[in-house]
């Protein structure tokens, strides 16, 4: 998963893959309960980008700090990004970007840097920072309602699969992070080629049936407390009355 980031992380200009894995391994289970799933009441900004522009959370860090991460630092492509990461930023994110328009269709060096480096640059950060805030506020809940994250068709295609982020909520151990499949999961396909190629292994995967069986649980709940607040609305009226 985080050689794949490797290369996309230095084209957006990102962050490097191995803190883009820890983040990953501890967002869930640790950023949820302190700051995820509260982001959001503090405006669509903060939750979008304003969150990068204050310190961490100190419980974030203290967790963090307990994380076993040596599988990751004897890793040598990622040691190898992390190390020169720098000059692979600039040269994937606007080097590249820019030279290709120029040398094959004769693009104009001040267009090709202004789209293909600075227009897509700023596109991708946005669309990523978009699971952080639209995520939370825009879309339905199959799995499970007591949380902000959200399941969203147009996001699912605009960030390449992660807008089914209730699913990835409830199930984070699942590489697919939402059960989309194809044009709403592109990063799935990837990954299971990538896997055919023997390049991504140990995929775990949460069964149909548990799944299933929590978004049932889920509409069962949601009618039940429908009903009751209904009954109890019902009876207040026809006291008051």
């Amino acid at each position: 998963m985080y050689k794949k980031h490797d290369s996309s992380g230095s084209t957006e200009l990102a962050t490097i893959a191995g803190d883009w894995t820890l983040y990953g391994s501890y967002k869930v289970p640790v950023i949820s309960l302190v700051r995820v799933n509260r982001i959001i009441y503090r405006g669509f900004f903060f939750s979008h980008m304003g969150w990068l522009l204050v310190r961490k959370h100190p419980e974030v860090k203290r967790r963090g700090a307990r994380l076993d991460l040596s599988d990751l630092y004897a890793d040598e492509i990622l040691m190898f990004q992390r190390k020169h990461y720098k000059l692979l930023a600039l040269l994937c994110c606007f080097l590249i970007p820019t030279a290709v328009p120029v040398y094959f269709w004769r693009e104009s060096a001040l267009v090709a840097f202004l789209t293909a480096a600075v227009f897509r640059y700023c596109f991708c950060l946005h669309e990523t920072w978009l699971i952080n805030s639209a995520a939370h506020k825009f879309g339905f809940k199959p799995y499970e309602e007591q949380i902000t994250p959200t399941d969203s068709f147009w996001l699912a295609v605009l960030a390449a699969g992660e807008g089914g982020h209730n699913y990835h909520h409830v199930f984070p151990q699942d590489y697919r992070t939402s059960e989309y499949s194809f044009v709403h999961n592109i990063t799935k396909v990837v990954i299971d080629w990538m896997a055919s190629a023997g390049l991504v292994y140990d995929r775990k995967v949460v069964s149909e049936e548990v799944s299933l069986f929590i978004q049932s649980f889920n509409i069962y709940y949601s009618l039940i407390v429908t009903a009751l607040v209904g009954n109890v609305l019902t009876v207040d009226s026809a006291i008051s009355k």
